[in-house]
């Protein structure tokens, strides 16, 4: 066989194996809502090109999620609504995170908080007991890790 072919087989044994190693979807017990401990979180803005400022402070998050997948909730003083998309390319075990919470926040997390709206992400690892997430900052192609959550199941008054 030609090199080339032997290249595209082994790419495509690749692409389909870590597209079957995945998580497939939204388990049933994630469904419901969920609520943080007070934790850091860190704001970062770029006043100028490189030129970055950080703001810290404290922040609880809750969210619900809904058997449609999607998720509403607050982080800190703002609020959200945005989807639950699991991570069905690459191993968990790979990447840590089996699910993506889009949160596009309406309002400033907290008090001194300088940007008043941002394109925020939940990353997800497994399902547990508990959830285990990282805030990410994600708008204009950033990754910024903003703080850690372990969010327990909320109780129902």
């Amino acid at each position: 066989m030609p090199k080339a072919v032997n290249m595209h087989i082994a790419l495509c044994i690749i692409t389909c194996t870590l597209v079957a190693c995945g998580q497939k979807g939204v388990p049933e017990e994630m469904y419901g809502s969920w609520t943080s401990s007070l934790s850091p979180v860190t704001v970062r803005t770029e006043p100028s090109r490189m030129k970055f400022e950080f703001h810290k402070d404290s922040i609880i998050i809750e969210f619900t999620i809904k058997e449609d997948k999607t998720a509403r909730g607050t982080i800190g003083g703002a609020s959200f609504e945005g989807a639950v998309k699991t991570n069905w390319i690459l191993p968990v075990e790979m990447t840590g995170v089996a699910f993506t919470i889009k949160c596009p926040t309406r309002g400033p997390l907290f008090e001194n908080d300088p940007l008043p709206a941002k394109y925020l992400e939940l990353w997800v690892g497994p399902m547990g007991d508990t959830l285990v997430a990282e805030l990410r900052y994600t708008e204009n192609g950033a990754h910024f890790p903003m703080g850690e959550f372990v969010f327990t199941r909320k109780e129902i008054d």
